[in-house]
């Protein structure tokens, strides 16, 4: 489901990839571990489509994201390093903006699942901005799931969660592994 060959990356001068390849399958759980700049989130751009290789080739779901970005974004979902939210707006009407570009059906009850299953229904329907990181973290999550997608990206995903919401997302990432969706998890902790 990911296929990493020979990429190269770089800013400027910096080489900030060099000849990496690797693979992930469906229904795999990649860890990708590192410290700080060691590349973690230049490699979730690349998968994403955010960023194009300076050399070698990346396919996600079956696609070039050089070549066809547009449906590589379509497979993915998405949690960035740091979450990037309209805080003006409830999860309700952020949600209905992500399902909205994604085309979910059902989406309004898509929303009180995903809202449900990380405890903050209760919030549906108040201004982001007076929520806790944690909480923002549970939308953006939800965001990266509203469209159940094939490959999920996450980029250090633990930023703000409590210990029961760190176990729930443990859970629905064997979850969603054991149905075919493949996961790549960066983080630069055990």
């Amino acid at each position: 489901m990911i296929a990493v060959h020979h990429v190269r990356q770089t800013a400027g001068e910096r080489v900030l990839l060099d000849d990496l390849s690797f693979t992930v399958p469906p229904g795999q759980i990649c860890g990708y571990l590192g410290p700080n700049g060691a590349g973690k989130t230049t490699t979730i751009r690349l998968l994403c489509g955010l960023s194009q290789p300076v050399a070698g080739t990346v396919q996600v779901a079956g696609f070039d994201v050089g070549r066809d970005p547009l449906e590589v974004k379509r497979r993915v979902g998405y949690v960035p390093e740091a979450g990037a939210l309209y805080e003006s707006l409830t999860p309700v009407e952020f949600l209905g903006i992500v399902g909205g570009l994604h085309r979910v059906v059902g989406l309004a009850e898509r929303i009180d699942r995903l809202l449900g299953f990380w405890g903050i229904a209760d919030r549906a329907h108040g201004r982001m901005a007076g929520f806790s990181k944690g909480m923002k973290q549970k939308v953006v999550l939800s965001a990266a799931l509203l469209h159940d997608p094939a490959v999920l990206l996450l980029d250090e995903p633990l930023a703000g969660l409590d210990a029961g919401a760190v176990l729930l997302l443990r859970g629905l990432l064997v979850e969603l592994a054991r149905r075919g969706r493949t996961i790549f998890y960066c983080s630069h902790l055990l």
